[in-house]
């Protein structure tokens, strides 16, 4: 078995999945794939997404690009990974979740809240077991904190810039793709802007 558990799940990938879906629909999927290092133009596919996706582009990559989000990935413990682990599944049904969702609010179609999905995939995404095992036996990782106060320490600075700043940015990159299509006129929105846009305030305050 492989050894390893993230004490922090994937947030980044599960805001990747949810912007492919939107991409797959337009036939832009290529794009960010070749962004990514996956095949193709890089050059082209970022002009493309640039130009079609402006502002959910800029805050991917802001999100990807971020140390902390790096950190999230380095952060792991030792121990075997178990194919069944539940935090892991609970993540994972949140994930798919929040894809819907998301998607869903950015074709304009009335349903869940995404931010409050999204708040959920917070609280489901912290695996304490992971996080224990960690702080107290430590990782093989290259760049792990050596002695078991800097782990700690490191745990509560992700557990925050996760409730905070990428709460905000993930926000922020669902109301930017909804502005991208309203701007293109690949969706109709029936409701006022400053109904969808209010969510921006509610995003600048960390969760708590």
């Amino acid at each position: 078995m492989p050894k390893g558990n993230h004490v922090f799940n994937n947030f980044d990938g599960t805001v990747h999945n949810a912007f492919m879906v939107v991409l797959e629909a337009f036939k832009h999927d290529d794009a960010l794939k070749a962004v990514n290092g996956s095949g193709g133009d890089a050059d082209k596919g970022a002009q493309l997404l640039t130009a079609k996706y402006e502002n959910a582009y800029r805050f991917y990559g802001e999100i990807k690009r971020h140390p902390a989000v790096a950190l999230i990935h380095a952060t792991q413990d030792d121990e075997e990974v178990v194919s069944d682990d539940p935090n892991s599944i609970a993540f994972g049904k949140l994930a798919k979740e929040f894809n819907m969702v998301a998607v869903s609010w950015a074709w304009g179609t009335e349903g869940a809240n995404p931010l409050e999905q999204w708040r959920q995939l917070v609280n489901a995404g912290y695996d304490k077991e992971a996080r224990d095992n960690y702080v107290k036996k430590g990782s093989s990782v290259k760049g792990t904190p050596a002695s078991e106060m800097a782990r700690a320490a490191r745990c509560a600075e992700l557990q925050q810039f996760i409730k905070g700043d990428l709460t905000r940015l993930a926000t922020n990159w669902m109301l930017g793709l909804r502005m991208d299509l309203k701007t293109t006129k690949a969706v109709e929105y029936s409701e006022k802007i400053n109904a969808w846009k209010a969510l921006l305030e509610t995003a600048t305050t960390p969760l708590k």
